[in-house]
């Protein structure tokens, strides 16, 4: 019984080799990062921030399955994190902020595409995954530059204090990815992927007076959801 659950062990690996044994590539990609800074106690006019805060390097590397139009996949995306602190003193315009970016991140995602060919040359894969999310704090100082930043309305009761953290988290993810394929071997790409419900990696907390009268002390985390346009370059290394 031993020798033939093993026998079936190793007729499943050998056929799984045989699977994903069709085609590799490997890319690298370079775009803009847009974060969310939840407010967990809110700021009085304050708001939830959502924008560019940096850029994200990511190294994929790609292999086209036997199986219909599948691939799986393994990218690393390496970023800074950032948060910011967002009020709009009017309520209607002029929107003013202060952020940090005291954090590295790296997140290895490891998915599924579903590939589809539009024409001869050109692609689009839908794709899903699940990313392994390790944050660092880096060491940068903050500068608290508050004064004058959110206006004469608030007043600082102690410096703006800044709370960066060593995390490992599972990250959710989804993308969309579309390019060409040149000289049956380049690959000239873009991807646009999401992640969502990802635990704080950094916390900002900002004690304060607004119009003189004393405030809870306002938490800002760095939390919720990302999306990381790029644009890549990729050779195909087996077909």
């Amino acid at each position: 019984m031993k020798t033939i659950f093993i026998k079936c062990i190793a007729l499943v690996i050998g056929h799984l080799t045989t699977l994903i044994s069709y085609g590799q590539t490997i890319s690298f990609g370079f775009g803009p990062i847009f974060t969310q800074s939840v407010q967990k106690v809110k700021l009085v006019n304050g708001l939830n921030d959502f924008q560019n805060t940096g850029f994200n390097l990511i190294i994929e590397y790609e292999n086209k399955l036997k199986l219909n139009n599948s691939e799986l996949f393994a990218a690393l995306n390496l970023f800074p994190g950032e948060t910011w602190i967002r009020i709009m003193r009017n309520k209607v315009t002029n929107v003013e902020a202060v952020g940090h970016r005291g954090i590295n991140v790296k997140r290895l995602d490891l998915g599924f595409s579903y590939i589809r060919s539009i024409g001869k040359y050109f692609y689009i894969k839908p794709s899903v995954g699940i990313g392994l999310q390790f944050s660092k704090p880096n060491g940068l100082e903050f500068f608290d530059t508050i004064n004058g930043i959110l206006g004469t309305d608030y007043t600082e009761t102690k410096p703006i204090e800044v709370e960066s953290l060593n995390t490992f988290q599972f990250t959710p993810c989804i993308s969309i990815k579309t390019g060409v394929i040149i000289l049956k071997r380049i690959d000239i790409h873009l991807i646009i992927k999401g992640t969502f419900g990802f635990k704080s990696y950094q916390t900002m907390y900002f004690n304060y007076l607004y119009k003189g009268i004393p405030q809870e002390t306002a938490i800002i985390e760095a939390r919720g959801t990302g999306l990381f346009p790029s644009f890549g370059i990729g050779y195909k290394i087996a077909k």
